[in-house]
C-alpha cells in the first residue's frame, strides 16, 4: 500500500492545515496575507482568571474577513489575526484601538501588535532573492 505524499491529490487535510505545512502556497499567491499577534491587557482592573470572555467579544468585534485565534485568554488577551491582503500592522492597530473604546472592552488596551513571520514569509523572500 502506497502512502500519499502530503499535498498530492488525496491530501484531504483543510486548506487551513495545508497552508500551515506550507502545501498549495500557490493558492495564496498573490494574495499577501499578515499573520499579526495582537496582546492586550487590563486597564487598571483585576484580571479574571480563566476567563475567556473578553477575549471572545474582541474577537467578535474583530473585521470578519480576518482570520482569528484566541491564543491565551488569562490575565493578557492574545488573539492571532491574519488578514485580508494590503492591510498593514498599522491599519490592525487602528482597528484595534477603534474596537477598544467599545464599552463592552473599554477596559483593555493595546500592548503589542506585531507581525509575525511565517514560513511562507521566509520562502515567498528566498524566491524574491534569486
Amino acid at each position: 500500500m502506497a502512502h500519499e505524499q502530503p499535498g498530492g491529490p488525496d491530501d484531504r487535510r483543510p486548506a487551513r492545515l495545508r497552508r500551515a505545512a506550507g502545501v498549495g502556497a500557490e493558492e495564496g499567491r498573490g494574495r499577501a496575507t499578515m499573520l499579526i499577534q495582537l496582546t492586550m491587557r487590563r486597564t487598571g482592573a483585576v484580571p479574571v482568571p480563566g476567563s475567556p470572555i473578553d477575549g471572545i467579544r474582541i474577537m467578535a468585534l474583530l473585521p470578519s474577513r480576518w482570520h482569528k485565534d484566541l491564543t491565551q485568554a488569562t490575565g493578557d488577551i492574545v488573539i492571532r489575526v491574519r488578514t485580508d491582503a494590503g492591510t498593514t500592522s498599522a491599519d490592525v492597530r487602528a482597528e484595534v484601538a477603534e474596537i477598544l473604546t467599545n464599552p463592552e472592552v473599554g477596559h483593555w488596551e493595546l500592548v503589542t501588535c506585531r507581525p509575525l513571520h511565517t514560513r511562507n514569509d521566509e520562502q515567498d523572500s528566498a524566491k524574491e532573492e534569486k
